[in-house]
């Protein structure tokens, strides 16, 4: 079953989060902020900004987004966890074990960092079975699968079969699934070399059918977040795009 959602702006002044940064409102009321998401139709939400140290706005949050029956879909790091300084990782490594610990206060499905937790194109684990093989490496029922279809397009043959990826990973390790990005990929063209962006959903390639419909018959509830859009007006395109294709699956989302 999936959980849709995207960012919302409390304010007109806010800025969606862009790659590599982390999503979450800063709204000050956790209940207007989570009231707004359920108006939007969502299930799920972002993380909303909070410090670890504040148990009582962590309570709020918890409580707020429980109240509107809101999933919290994760809480992110976006920092490398490996970076060769050795002080750098080490406070890279630290800030990540709060966001994990975050993630548990809040009830949020996980806590995503570029490397080992989502997929990205540039990295090593750059495939349905070099997921698999990091999954049985790793051997912790705590680690699992933030699934970013768009992340596994890198190169012309996987953006003319995502839909046969998307399978091959729910045939692989679809049960270890927690949390999804949902995002659209356009190759540009004509171009001498290939260059993948990320679009607003509809104008590009990916196989949301079949994104959608592998997503929806997994047994346990999966988040899928859209993100990396400009403003609210392209998010709800976004949105009005994905329900849409949903729909002619016969899945409300």
């Amino acid at each position: 079953m999936i959980r849709f959602g995207a960012p919302v702006f409390m304010k007109k002044q806010e800025k969606a989060a862009g790659p590599g940064e982390s999503h979450g409102s800063a709204a000050n009321d956790p209940v207007a902020l989570a009231r707004a998401v359920k108006a939007k139709g969502y299930r799920a939400a972002y993380a909303p900004k909070v410090d670890l140290n504040d148990t009582a706005r962590i309570k709020a949050v918890r409580d707020a987004f429980a109240a509107e029956d809101i999933m919290i879909a994760e809480v992110g790091y976006w920092q490398n966890l490996m970076d060769t300084d050795e002080a750098t990782r080490k406070e890279h490594r630290e800030e990540m074990v709060k966001a994990l610990a975050l993630a548990d206060e809040l009830g949020a499905r996980c806590a995503v960092d570029i490397v080992g937790y989502e997929i990205f194109p540039f990295d090593v684990i750059d495939g349905p079975e070099a997921i698999e093989t990091l999954l049985k490496a790793v051997d912790r029922k705590q680690f699992a699968v933030h699934l970013d279809l768009v992340n596994l397009i890198n190169g012309p043959r996987a953006y003319f079969r995502s839909g046969d990826i998307m399978r091959e990973c729910v045939k692989r390790f679809g049960g270890r699934i927690v949390s999804a990005h949902a995002k659209d990929i356009k190759m540009k063209e004509p171009s001498i070399s290939v260059i993948l962006e990320e679009v607003v959903a509809g104008t590009g390639n990916l196989d949301i059918a079949t994104y959608v419909r592998e997503l929806h018959k997994l047994p346990q509830e999966i988040p899928l977040m859209l993100e990396h859009l400009k403003s609210e007006a392209e998010y709800e395109t976004a949105v009005a795009h994905y329900r849409a294709v949903a729909a002619k699956e016969g899945i409300v989302i």
